[in-house]
């Protein structure tokens, strides 16, 4: 069975990993087990993500420091 192009287009198209030297909120939410939603809840309702804030470009989309998963992972490690 052949795919749609829909279901193609949607099958290849995979989170930037790096923008603007750092991670995308899709990438770090892959990387730390979270829900894209719920890094953006909590960003919405704290003002930051666990301490981190993320950039934010002139198209909207939010851009987390490169060392955000090592800082991240680093304190679920020592808790």
């Amino acid at each position: 069975m052949t795919p749609t192009p829909t279901q193609a287009a949607v099958s290849t198209v995979q989170p930037s990993v790096v923008v603007d030297s750092g991670l995308s909120t899709a990438a770090l939410a892959s990387a730390i087990g979270y829900n894209t939603q719920s890094i953006h809840a909590r960003l919405c309702r704290k003002g930051d993500f666990y301490g981190i804030r993320p950039k934010k470009l002139p198209n909207g989309r939010l851009v987390w420091p490169a060392n955000t998963v090592d800082r991240l992972l680093g304190e679920k490690e020592e808790a």
